[in-house]
């Protein structure tokens, strides 16, 4: 139905060594987010945990049979000092190929409390009955 960018070929979607190099060329650290996969008997549903992103830094593209997700958390630091720091702006990139068994026309997304849930319904399957005589 789908598979990972890291499990493409080559020659389909490159390879992480090509990614991190592009996005080392760039200075971007971008991570990946963990992410569910949920089937259902007429659908799909991804989730993406983007703990921190607001909906609006939230960006999803399809384009030949690849949907990429780019998010990006900013911290508000205005009129503040801080002393100690373990949070930090941070770059998501989730990259998945979608079969053609997947009706991405009919995808809808919802972000709520750091989740975005993608739902994907599945085209239907033709049933042929074959007469034997």
């Amino acid at each position: 139905m789908y598979s990972n960018f890291y499990a493409c070929s080559p020659k389909s979607c490159g390879t992480e060594s090509q990614v991190r190099k592009t996005a080392e060329m760039k200075r971007e650290i971008f991570h990946k987010p963990f992410m569910n996969q949920k089937e259902m008997e007429d659908a799909i549903e991804l989730e993406f945990s983007l703990p921190g992103v607001s909906k609006e830094n939230i960006k999803l593209e399809w384009q030949e049979q690849v949907l990429t997700l780019n998010a990006t958390r900013i911290l508000n630091r205005e009129g503040m000092t801080l002393k100690h720091r373990e949070f930090s702006d941070r770059k998501f990139k989730a990259i998945l190929r979608i079969g053609d068994s997947l009706d991405v026309s009919s995808a809808n997304a919802q972000f709520e409390h750091g989740v975005l849930k993608i739902k994907i319904a599945k085209k239907p399957i033709a049933k042929i009955s074959i007469e034997v005589k």
